[in-house]
């Protein structure tokens, strides 16, 4: 069972890769799907809601938003316990490869990242580089191709990004 006292090194690795690829936005905007979005990558309405309906509300600080985007990323990995089969394959990855799986569930939802059952099967065996190329074939790699492949990339190789801070 994955507790919040034991995933402070992989959060802190997940929430660099969550944070280089959402960026920060202190006001609402659209994120390429249409959602009102705010902060980094914080889906806050409904897909092609008016972003007039969120008129007055306040410009989220820099730190308000990593502090969420922590708390977020620490709420994706605990609901894990809640999914068996991401719960089996999380336990078989190193702690890159376990912030991957945690920013696809920031991403997706962990309802999303649940859909992955051939990709999440392949971690279970510990066959990553097949899992990547699950991942690769999905419609999250057509939606987000460069994010789906630097992410696929560290599933496949246990090893963090020289782009997300990695050593080369």
């Amino acid at each position: 069972m994955i507790t919040r006292g034991k995933i402070m090194n992989k959060l802190k690795t997940a929430v660099t890769i969550i944070a280089a690829e959402e960026g920060y936005r202190g006001d609402t905007y659209y994120c390429t799907l249409g959602y009102p979005t705010i902060g980094v990558g914080l889906k806050i309405g409904h897909q092609g809601q008016s972003l007039d309906d969120f008129k007055g509300f306040p410009s989220m600080p820099r730190d308000v938003a990593e502090l969420w985007c922590k708390i977020h990323a620490e709420d994706v990995e605990e609901s894990f316990n809640s999914y068996p089969l991401i719960l089996a394959a999380a336990e078989k990855c190193n702690n890159v490869q376990k912030a991957v799986l945690i920013s696809m569930g920031y991403q997706l939802g962990v309802y999303g990242l649940s859909k992955f059952k051939r990709m999440l099967g392949h971690c279970i065996s510990q066959d990553f580089e097949k899992a990547a190329e699950e991942m690769l074939d999905s419609l999250l790699a057509e939606q987000a191709p460069k994010r789906t492949e630097r992410q696929a990339g560290m599933l496949a190789t246990g090893k963090l990004l020289e782009y997300y801070g990695g050593r080369p």
